[in-house]
């Protein structure tokens, strides 16, 4: 639905962004959240497209049509006809101080990563909201096994791994941890469809971080032993994997914890549950709860050689 016009401009083209400006004569344009309900200036929502120029709904479509075109929530308020109707278009958008309107992303741009149905969308949102981030973007991996997100600096960055660890612990504050990419990729420029939007295909190709806390290398022979099985089931280089990092934030999920657990099986002759590879935090915790369980199993041998000891001498 064509019901806005803006210019593009080369500084808006580099920084990945997409403006709405000028509604055209008979469009009105409101940014709603979930509660349909009027956002301020910087708040994302999504954008809804009323005004006596507006389609009474598609042609032949009902079902589609009770589901886009919605009672306008506030006909009574403005003084509106009884039937006005808001047209909700999928886009997350929201006002900048200027009183344009910046595209974010889709609403409908689902993903689902380790079982948890992600909006992408909301991800970019909030990722976009950081001050430091001049525009961003949210993809799954080629595996499904966790987010990546692209991200473009207002300003040259001199220690990018630090800056990254920065957003991502700002992620946090305000996503659940599977919202929160585990792999992050800093763009000095975006790359361009014919059309002039961000190509989405063109950044699989692009460096991928994986993120962790600071590097720390294996200590015990069992430490390493585990970092060859993560890197193994993750495809990732072993002297990249810190004893810090998180199985699942490597981008492990379910059906990976299952092939964790064989192979903990086989190395170790030791049966783990799939509750308890959720529990540890990270590959450290994971050596120790194994540890313990194989000392536990040692200290039993010796009771039970003891006993029979005992028996052999009545």
């Amino acid at each position: 639905m064509w019901s806005m016009v803006s210019e593009v401009t080369p500084s808006s083209v580099q920084a990945g962004s997409i403006l709405l400006a000028n509604s055209l004569h008979n469009y009105q344009h409101y940014i709603l959240d979930t509660h349909q309900q009027l956002l301020p200036v910087g708040s994302i929502g999504e954008l809804y497209i009323g005004g006596a120029a507006l389609a009474r709904g598609y042609l032949n479509r009902p079902v589609l049509t009770e589901e886009r075109f919605i009672a306008h929530p506030f006909a009574s308020e403005y003084k509106m006809a009884e039937d006005a109707r808001l047209y909700r278009t999928g886009d997350l958008v929201r006002y900048l101080p200027d009183g344009s309107m910046e595209f974010i992303g889709r609403v409908d741009e689902q993903v689902k990563v380790r079982g948890y149905r992600i909006e992408l969308g909301e991800v970019e949102a909030q990722l976009s909201e950081i001050e430091s981030i001049v525009s961003a973007v949210v993809q799954v991996s080629d595996k499904q096994t966790h987010l990546v997100g692209y991200v473009m600096a207002d300003k040259e960055v001199e220690d990018e791994n630090e800056w990254l660890r920065v957003i991502k612990s700002s992620l946090q504050e305000s996503l659940p941890d599977y919202m929160v990419p585990s792999a992050f990729v800093v763009m000095r420029q975006w790359p361009l469809t014919p059309n002039g939007k961000i190509d989405r295909k063109a950044l699989a190709g692009a460096d991928v971080a994986i993120m962790q806390s600071q590097y720390v290398a294996p200590k015990t022979a069992l430490e390493e032993t585990l970092v060859e099985i993560f890197a193994e089931l993750l495809n990732l280089e072993s002297d990249k994997i810190s004893t810090t990092a998180n199985f699942f934030e490597l981008g492990g999920h379910s059906l990976l914890a299952v092939r964790l657990i064989s192979a903990i099986c086989q190395r170790f002759e030791l049966d783990v549950s799939i509750k308890e590879i959720f529990q540890v935090n990270n590959l450290a915790d994971l050596s120790a709860f194994i540890e313990r369980q194989l000392n536990y199993r040692e200290a039993l041998l010796e009771d039970d050689m003891a006993e029979s000891g005992k028996e052999i001498l009545i």
